[in-house]
């Protein structure tokens, strides 16, 4: 007898526009993504750098980006790609303000070094990751960042074709679905 109350009452309340409650305004998270690789040229210079501009919000869904508010910083990532048998050795900025450093054997960044996952062969700068906090939480439509990567090779001389150092920013960001 309870379960037949409530299903009228729960069908009463849709009935009567209880409904609407569950159609305004939702917020979720979507994922903010961008990266830059900076290619190393081959031959003896070991030395390698850039500077990239990224519009941020081309780092979101298309279908999420007119309503994107506030985001959130929640890891940076570094990798490499290539076959160079040594080590690296760089630095990362956004808006010329160091972010990050990393360091250690060319393999050991074959893989994705994430400062979520406490990787030992990177290290936040505070005063870079609150700059790239700073770009997620005020993003507008047409933010561009510049993202600046550089950093020394040692080992294998001369440097062989085909090597990059990737360095990319995950964060989350609020936006409305009705």
């Amino acid at each position: 007898m309870k379960a037949r109350i409530v299903l009228l009452a729960v069908v009463v309340l849709f009935a009567t526009g209880g409904w609407d409650c569950f159609n305004e305004n939702i917020t979720v998270p979507v994922d903010v993504k961008f990266s830059a690789a900076y290619p190393i040229n081959a031959g003896p210079n070991l030395t390698f750098g850039g500077t990239k501009s990224i519009v941020v919000r081309e780092g979101v869904k298309e279908a999420f980006r007119d309503d994107i508010s506030e985001g959130h910083l929640y890891d940076i990532q570094v990798r490499v790609t290539g076959a160079y048998n040594g080590s690296v050795a760089g630095s990362a900025a956004v808006n010329g303000v160091t972010f990050l450093t990393y360091s250690g054997k060319w393999s050991d960044f074959s893989e994705w070094q994430s400062l979520l996952g406490k990787s030992a062969f990177i290290a936040p700068q505070a005063a870079g990751v609150n700059e790239l906090a700073a770009v997620l939480k005020n993003l507008s439509p047409y933010d561009i960042v510049y993202l600046s990567g550089g950093g020394t090779l040692s080992g294998q001389t001369p440097v062989p074709t085909g090597l990059a150092v990737e360095i990319q920013v995950l964060g989350q960001a609020d936006t409305q679905v009705n």
